[in-house]
């Protein structure tokens, strides 16, 4: 025990006894025991009073110097009072001083509890440790409050509660941590002490006070302190959730209008140098550490609204760029999949209306910002671009690669309807709209912006490339209640402004490989297919735009690809009509090319519609044809007609527009002929029976009460210089390759008169007229040549029967002269040759050969023949041919015989070759009976050039022949 005495007085300090072999004298300063209900004697230490400028005096309760080998010094402890039964223990109260009240800023003592300093080379300070008592029972444990004094009653600021780490060492020991931990629960099932920092509470209209919560300032050379919120770790058994952490901005007061506090978390601001970056932002999910967690969920979601306010709004904004600097990035970023799974999903939606009055969700903007304007610059800022892109899909070692990620744009459908009374909502639109150029006080507008939707290329394979990705603009199926159209696809260019055209509209099909044989991509617009029952097809219509006051409506073209460059022929043009069914009996659809209707004015003529085959721009190409062919019939069915028709005419007088089939014009600096026109009928089928199409060409037929039927004429080609006309050719097709087809017949057919009385239409075939020295050209008609064993094809000039009166008559006229001493045209009629001893074909009356007669007549009896006398009864000027020789006389005496002779050359009269098959011919002893000798077989015999003689030789008794007559029947030949 402590020396005795225990306590040592002196004047001004009470000590107790140092120790002798023992511990020091311990000091009791104790009130005094209260009597029956009262309370204790208090305790009181108090510095003695400054006077004038003087300091009040310190009161100071310091424990005992340690021992000088390791011995800790003495603990100071101060205690409340224990309570008894029911009683609180006491209080303890540490107060500073109060300020002087005579002057104006007289400040409050402080407090200053501080843990003893380490005079150690390497030692910790003395702990400062502030502990509630325990609770027993069910009671709490003691409250720690720390609270600084309150504000002076006229302006002043209540005192700062602070928390501070002691400061560390000037070599390299770091400051002293600040730990503010709840308590750790000791029973089962029992919750850990929270954590509560919250500001002070305001008056009136002051806004509650800020808590602010800040990592230390860094070093010159190191970063500021982390600020880490970490929420307590979950319990060990079970799953568990680990402690939530929220940051909460304050709530409004419930009775009033003002907005909640933001909750805001900022990087730290850069440092003033050139390159000192601001701080990030990272809100990120708790990483799964168990076999098959999932990363925990990072949520960022406004404020419930109520009644007809609006849901707080979200702004994810990235920082302004410096003066040059671009502004932050902005990334909404999933996590990396695993090695056997995909990427997370990126969803961006806006909140659901609620049920009710129907209220339209919010909708959803991604935009660029505007550029900005030109002030120091020629040029304004572009708008920053927006891409909406997937990535490439992953790459594989040996199989399949990924595909690409689909980006799918979808608007929301319509909303339904509940009852069947109403109407469903629409679909959402879809617009891809490009911005505008830029137009205000700018000497040239700014184009509009583009817009391009491109599939993805394929890739390349070491063997085979992959496809190219497809571009499907699909509208909207038409609703399944009723007969609604599906919807429809616009793709319209943009309007011109002033005298400018309107903008095109481009379908192009993808360009080939770079191989040898890759095909350019085809273009298809193809109208819809019906899946009714008899639901026709879509139509499929190209318009051009419509014209304004003078201004031609837009033409329509389609156009083949150029062909390519060595001998690629030009790509083909088709104009197809949709198939009939092929278990239908529907017909073809037909495939019409239209001129556009004329204007309503007075001269507004209907637009031409024109098939035009391409020109050829090589040296030597032909024009490429233009061909209109009608479409395959099958069985017993005809193939499809070909109609060309002129346009119908005016209501007044106008006539019916003209049909013209026109070969293309030679090059006018080449020797190239003009292309043909033809019109050919189908071939027959390949059956029996089947005959080869006929060719019309037909003028209209006249529908006025007294209108001249519409003429048919087909003109060669207009020869230009010393240049031939063009020739005009019918032909017949050509008979089957069977033994009797027959070649097909040739008609030119004037038009029957259907009138009471009209005359039948004239067929006329004219030669072209020529000019100064060229002859009319010529008119001929051959007919068709024999086969190897047939005959040739007559030439048949009829006059038509007549049902009543005169039949008409047949007129060949030849050519009038005209002017000066100019002769008339010849009438030649020239008859076929014959193979070696045949016939040669004669120029023949009725039927029958023979255009003039040689004839002898006795006069008078005197003029009688001699006996023996030899006669020259003919001689011909130009080449003709016997073709009967008659004799007759009115005697019955006597009769002489005749011989007759072709006489040549000097050939003497009677000389030459016998005409007759007989050596002669005999008058018939029968009065006036005609005797008709058979002449010789032999063509050339009977034959005489110009020169040649007819000669008559007289045999047997003459008598007294009276009137006889010989008459010799001659043909030109």
């Amino acid at each position: 025990m402590a020396s005795t005495p225990a306590t040592v007085i002196t004047p001004n300090a009470v000590k107790g006894q140092p120790g002798s072999g023992d511990a020091g004298g311990a000091l009791a300063v104790t009130g005094g025991l209260g009597d029956t209900n009262q309370a204790g004697g208090v305790v009181s230490l108090t510095g003695g009073a400054g006077t004038g400028t003087g300091a009040g005096g310190t009161a100071s309760v310091t424990g005992g110097a340690g021992g000088a080998t390791n011995i800790a010094g003495g603990a100071v402890p101060i205690t409340g009072g224990a309570g008894n039964g029911t009683g609180i223990g006491g209080a303890v109260t540490i107060a500073g001083g109060t300020g002087g009240n005579s002057g104006a800023t007289g400040a409050g003592g402080a407090v200053n509890v501080t843990g003893g300093a380490s005079n150690a080379t390497n030692d910790a300070g003395g702990a400062v440790v502030q502990a509630g008592g325990a609770g027993s029972g069910t009671g709490n444990g003691g409250l720690i409050s720390v609270t600084g004094g309150t504000g002076g009653a006229t302006s002043g600021v209540g005192g700062a509660a602070s928390l501070v780490g002691g400061t560390g060492g000037t070599s390299a020991g770091a400051g002293g941590a600040v730990n503010v931990t709840g308590g750790t629960a000791t029973a089962a099932a029992t919750a850990g002490g929270p954590v509560n920092i919250t500001g002070g509470t305001s008056t009136t209209s002051t806004a509650g006070a800020a808590v602010a919560v800040k990592g230390g300032v860094g070093g010159t050379t190191s970063a500021g302190g982390v600020v880490t919120i970490t929420g307590g770790a979950s319990g060990t058994t079970g799953a568990l959730a680990g402690g939530a952490v929220s940051m909460t901005g304050g709530a409004a007061n419930a009775t009033s209008t003002g907005a909640g506090g933001l909750a805001t978390i900022a990087g730290g601001q850069g440092g003033g140098g050139a390159t000192g970056n601001g701080g990030g932002v990272n809100v990120t999910g708790g990483a799964a550490v168990a076999t098959a967690g999932t990363g925990g969920a990072v949520t960022v979601a406004g404020g419930v609204g109520t009644t007809t306010g609006a849901g707080g709004a979200i702004s994810i904004t990235s920082g302004a760029g410096g003066t040059s600097g671009l502004s932050g990035a902005l990334t909404l970023a999933t996590g990396v999949g695993g090695t056997t799974s995909a990427s997370g999903v990126i969803t961006i939606q806006t909140g659901a209306p609620a049920a009710g009055a129907g209220a339209a969700s919010g909708a959803i903007t991604v935009q660029s910002a505007a550029g900005a304007t030109g002030t120091t610059s020629t040029a304004g800022g572009a708008s920053g671009a927006v891409t909406i892109q997937s990535n490439a899909g992953g790459s594989s070692g040996t199989s399949t690669g990924g595909a690409g990620g689909l980006v799918s744009i979808i608007a929301g459908a319509g909303g339904a309807v509940v009852t069947s009374t109403g109407t469903g909502g629409a679909g959402g639109r879809i617009t891809l709209l490009a911005g505008a150029g830029g137009a205000t006080n700018a000497v040239t507008g700014g184009a509009g912006g583009i817009v391009t939707i491109t599939a993805g290329a394929g890739a390349t394979g070491s063997t085979t490339g992959g496809a190219a990705g497809t571009v499907a603009i699909l509208a909207g199926a038409g609703g399944a209640g009723s007969a609604i159209a599906g919807g429809s696809v616009t793709v319209t260019a943009g309007a011109g402004s002033s005298t400018a055209v309107g903008g095109s509209v481009t379908f192009t099909g993808g360009a080939s490989g770079t191989g040898a044989t890759g095909n350019g991509g085809a273009a298809f617009l193809i109208g819809g297919a019906a899946v009714s029952t008899a639901g026709q097809g879509g139509g499929l219509q190209l318009t051009g735009g419509v014209g304004t006051t003078t201004g031609n409506g837009g033409a329509v073209q389609i156009a083949g690809g150029v062909g390519g460059n060595s001998t690629g022929v030009g790509g083909a043009v088709s104009m197809i009509g949709g198939a009939g069914n092929a278990s239908s009996t529907g017909q073809g659809g037909n495939a019409t090319v239209e001129g556009g209707t004329g204007g309503g004015g007075a001269t507004g003529n209907g637009g031409t519609a024109f098939l035009i085959g391409g020109a050829a721009t090589s040296t030597a190409g032909q024009g490429g044809g233009a061909q209109v062919t009608g479409g395959v019939g099958t069985t017993t069915a005809n193939g499809g007609a070909v109609q060309i028709t002129g346009g119908v005419g005016g209501n007044s007088t106008g006539a019916g527009g003209a049909v013209s089939m026109i070969g293309g014009a030679g090059n006018a600096l080449s020797t190239g002929q003009g292309g043909n026109a033809t019109l050919e009928g189908g071939a027959g089928g390949g059956g029996a029976t089947g005959n080869g199409g006929a060719v019309f060409v037909i003028g209209g037929a006249a529908t006025a009460t007294a209108g001249t039927g519409g003429a048919g004429q087909l003109t060669g080609g207009a020869g230009s210089g010393t240049g031939a006309g063009g020739a005009i050719t019918i032909t017949a097709g050509a008979s089957g390759a069977g033994a009797t087809g027959n070649g097909g017949s040739a008609s030119l057919i004037g038009g029957a008169a259907a009138s009471t009385a009209g005359t039948g239409g004239a067929a006329v075939m004219t030669g072209g007229l020529g000019t100064t020295t060229g002859a009319g050209g010529a008119i001929t008609i051959t007919s068709g040549a024999a086969g190897s064993t047939g005959v040739a094809g007559a030439v048949n000039i009829s006059v038509g029967a007549a049902t009543a009166g005169n039949g008409s008559n047949v007129t060949i006229t030849g050519g009038n002269g005209a002017g000066g001493t100019n002769a008339g045209g010849n009438v030649n009629l020239v008859p076929g040759n014959a193979v070696s001893t045949g016939t040669p074909g004669e120029v023949q009356v009725n039927s029958a050969a023979g255009l003039f007669e040689v004839v002898w007549q006795q006069i008078a009896v005197a003029n009688i023949m001699v006996t023996a006398a030899v006669y020259t009864l003919f001689m011909a000027n130009r080449a003709c041919r016997v073709k009967v020789i008659s004799l007759n006389c009115s005697s019955t005496g006597t009769v002489p015989t005749l011989a007759f002779t072709k006489d040549t050359g000097t050939t003497a009269p009677g000389g030459g070759t016998n005409l007759l098959s007989g050596t002669n011919a005999a008058f018939n002893t029968t009065a006036n009976t005609r005797v008709v000798p058979a002449l010789t077989a032999t063509v050339a015999t009977l034959t005489l050039a110009a020169g040649d003689r007819i000669g008559v030789t007289v045999g047997g008794t003459v008598g007294t022949m009276i009137n006889a007559t010989v008459s010799i029947l001659m043909v030109p030949v």
